[in-house]
């Protein structure tokens, strides 16, 4: 009862904080009553500003192989209002190259949401070749007359005995003066690429919230904006307003230009088949056993007619690219929805994620092994205290030897001591009650301090949630008894996370939108 009352606690004193807070400002996210209609004049908008060849200009992602190793390869994503895919030439010249070179073929998919009125293209193309770790140059021309329309320079991915350094954020599309603070501090970082733990955009992950809230400010020129996308590839976790905060599908009636992440972002598609349903079982207030079924995967609802131009529009991204790994330098990295209709003890979600892990352990060149999701297995913060669901990975990673767990969610920045977390006695494996609390065993280790002792007996999970969107205060509801597992919080400015591999030694730092210090330790093997 002391539990049920601390969290009817929590929940009341929520509203005000968040109101204090600057949460409460819907205005810096969005509309977030528009009616559909308004939902679309505003996509029609954004579409009808486009300048020139592109209505995004060219930009790098890790694309959809399915190869996690592959370092000598980028893909270059760019869109337009003309099909013209036979047009369109990619030229690339790295320090092995005499002279630009052509990567063929480029890719061409039509996109016609509900209720705009034309449709757009999504081109891509695949650049390889490239020298592990160096700058290379490229093009992007358009034929006859081979017109240069785009020119940058990337940089390609470190090999194992690389050096690398990793800028993490999550939360951030709101545009806000923290975001763009945040997106400078980070180009001067000069990272080789990108990672946000969810929350790409806010507040519904539209397609025309990326148009205004995300290109803008990474992939653009201008005192406010940086051209990281451009040189650097982004990756992200799929967060809960991603996918438009929704827990019973996502509503293509009401949102007819949602589902953005699954458009714009283009990761591996190695994760686990998405038909795979999971049910839990708990006991609620009344003492009665209750059952709820979890679909393990996003899903769309609406219209049937529209639900299909939007899956076509999205191809083979959307469900499967919610869940997938890779490998940078020499670290692995698996990247998991921990959204609600996510069961992560459902035995086939438990076994894909093992073996992802095991097929890292296998791998000597691999040092470091990270996992990267969006809501946190530990967080105080205001919001999200109560919200344990991310938990039931727990067994599973740490028995893989995850060495830390990055995640967003909580508009803040929080670090705990190492951490074991166990089923409670005479459990075998955790449980998730009807609130989505998952109560467990804490072992914590109070000796590592990273600075002198830098071997950790546990994980360390990171929230780097303070990426542009208004940052919550801390929580007066903690979720365990033993609430000295959270060694810092901060959510006095909008941060970043630098995380440099250097061989057996990773260093963690975390940035204010200042360009100061707040936080670094080190991890070491």
């Amino acid at each position: 009862m002391e539990k049920d009352r601390a969290r009817l606690l929590s929940l009341a004193l929520l509203v005000p904080l968040l109101m204090l807070c600057g949460c409460a400002d819907v205005s810096r996210l969005n509309i977030d009553f528009a009616s559909k209609e308004a939902r679309n004049a505003q996509l029609q908008k954004e579409l009808d500003k486009s300048v020139g060849d592109f209505v995004v200009a060219p930009y790098l992602q890790l694309g959809y192989g399915t190869d996690t190793r592959c370092s000598d390869s980028l893909d270059l994503l760019w869109f337009t209002r003309r099909a013209q895919a036979g047009e369109y030439k990619i030229l690339v010249k790295t320090s092995k190259d005499a002279d630009y070179r052509v990567c063929e073929p480029i890719r061409r998919r039509e996109i016609k949401m509900p209720g705009t009125a034309e449709a757009f293209y999504k081109f891509a193309g695949t650049m390889t070749g490239l020298v592990p770790g160096e700058s290379f140059d490229y093009r992007l021309v358009t034929m006859p007359g081979n017109k240069i329309v785009f020119a940058a320079s990337g940089i390609a991915r470190k090999a194992a005995d690389q050096k690398a350094r990793i800028a993490i954020f999550g939360d951030c599309g709101a545009n806000t003066p923290g975001q763009r603070k945040v997106a400078l501090q980070c180009d001067r970082a000069k990272p080789d690429f990108v990672i946000i733990p969810g929350d790409v955009v806010y507040r519904w992950g539209l397609i025309s919230e990326y148009l205004t809230k995300f290109f803008p400010i990474y992939n653009a020129k201008g005192l406010q904006s940086v051209e990281l996308l451009r040189r650097i590839p982004f990756v992200a976790a799929l967060g809960n307003h991603d996918i438009a905060k929704s827990d019973t599908g996502i509503n293509i009636d009401r949102y007819p230009d949602a589902l953005g992440f699954f458009l714009f972002i283009d990761q591996p598609l190695n994760g686990f088949a998405v038909d795979q349903p999971g049910t839990n079982t708990y006991k609620g207030l009344d003492g009665k056993t209750y059952t709820r079924d979890f679909s393990n995967k996003p899903f769309m609802l609406g219209e049937p007619s529209k639900v299909d131009l939007v899956q076509r529009a999205l191809g083979d991204a959307f469900p499967k690219m919610s869940n997938f790994s890779f490998d940078y330098a020499n670290a692995h990295f698996t990247v998991l929805d921990g959204n609600e209709y996510m069961l992560w003890n459902t035995p086939a979600l438990k076994r894909w994620l093992e073996a992802d892990l095991d097929r890292s352990r296998a791998d000597k060149s691999i040092v470091w092994r990270f996992v990267v999701m969006h809501q946190p297995a530990f967080t105080i913060d205001a919001p999200h205290a109560i919200e344990d669901q991310t938990r039931l990975i727990l067994d599973v990673v740490q028995a893989k030897g995850v060495d830390v767990i990055f995640a967003g969610h909580s508009h803040c920045y929080e670090r705990t001591r190492p951490i074991v977390f166990n089923p409670l006695k005479g459990q075998k494996a955790f449980a998730m009650s009807w609130d989505k609390k998952v109560t467990g065993r804490f072992d914590i280790d109070n000796d590592y301090d990273g600075i002198k002792k830098t071997r950790p007996r546990g994980i360390i999970h990171i929230v780097t949630g303070g990426g542009g969107a208004p940052l919550y205060p801390k929580g007066a509801y903690f979720p365990d008894k033993s609430s000295d597992y959270m060694l810092h919080y901060d959510s006095s400015k909008h941060s970043f996370t630098s995380l440099d591999l250097d061989g057996t030694r990773a260093t963690i730092t975390q940035i204010d939108e200042d360009g100061k210090t707040m936080d670094r330790f080190v991890v070491s093997k």
